[in-house]
């Protein structure tokens, strides 16, 4: 099944006030979906209405050649309706990692790898993970927030299957073990706000020492 963003969480992306290691999230989905992005586009226009009804500010010197260069900046980006062309890397995530998913330098061993992703705000950790195709990962529930954002593949768990381009907001209350479907590895961006809490086996030992 394919899930995707809240509209509490497309609105505060739209708005510029999500935190942004989850806007890297939303914004790979963004990519991927075309309902997801025409909302988003609804959500900046009523957000540019309301602006045009305020009687506007002067702005500091400073602060007006910030948000120019910041304007400047967006202008050279492709438009989301006409996609970058190159390797299988969301464009959003390109300015971080390879440009194709199969060139990342995967670290770890076993089923289960991963790369992290230099974004933080200091609240979440963003991370690729690579799910090797027909395995699944250790038994675990969450200490906070998790998203999850399918790039590649798909994986099930013990309330459903997730396709590629689902965007998974986790419970922190559910336990489960993710499985990578058989015909191929599953790569997601797992934006997570607080580490594991693993339930079965040896692992439940380093419980403790993870933060």
């Amino acid at each position: 099944m394919m899930q995707h963003p809240d509209q509490t969480l497309l609105i505060k992306f739209a708005s510029g006030n999500l935190a942004d290691a989850l806007g890297l999230a939303v914004a790979c989905h963004l990519e991927i979906c075309e309902d997801c992005r025409q909302q988003s586009a609804g959500f900046e226009a009523l957000g540019g209405q309301l602006l045009d009804e305020i009687e506007p500010t002067p702005l500091p010197d400073e602060r007006k050649y910030s948000l120019m260069a910041r304007l400047d900046a967006a202008s050279e980006k492709p438009s989301p309706d006409r996609p970058a062309k190159g390797g299988s890397t969301p464009r959003p995530l390109r300015r971080f990692v390879a440009d194709d998913l199969d060139r990342i330098r995967w670290r770890g061993f076993g089923n289960s790898l991963y790369y992290p992703v230099p974004v933080t705000d200091g609240r979440h950790v963003a991370r690729l993970i690579r799910l090797k195709a027909g395995t699944a990962v250790p038994r675990h529930r969450h200490r906070g927030l998790e998203v999850t954002q399918i790039l590649q593949g798909a994986f099930h768990d013990c309330v459903g299957e997730y396709e590629t381009g689902s965007f998974i907001v986790t419970d922190p209350a559910l336990e489960h073990q993710p499985t990578a479907t058989p015909d191929t590895d599953c790569i997601c961006l797992a934006v997570t706000g607080a580490s594991l809490i693993f339930t079965e086996g040896l692992l439940r030992l380093v419980n403790p020492f993870l933060r």
